[in-house]
């Protein structure tokens, strides 16, 4: 299924932002994106499912590593 390859959940808690290098792992039975899998105090955001480049710009526009893209 093609739902399965999209990444519903991306980490934005402070304490996980020490690095820009993002991590997969699993949420809530969905993949998930964070830069910390191994901490604790996860704060998830529902992206409603993106593919991973995607994911990995909106995580990026999150936490303020890059600006956000005018809407189409």
């Amino acid at each position: 299924m093609a739902d399965d390859r999209l990444v519903h959940y991306l980490c934005t808690a402070p304490a996980h932002r020490r690095s820009t290098e993002l991590g997969l792992t699993q949420h809530g039975g969905r993949w998930a994106l964070c830069p910390d899998l191994l901490g604790q105090g996860h704060e998830w955001v529902d992206t409603g499912g993106l593919q991973v480049a995607d994911a990995v710009i909106r995580w990026r526009e999150i936490v303020g590593l890059e600006r956000a893209r005018p809407a189409a």
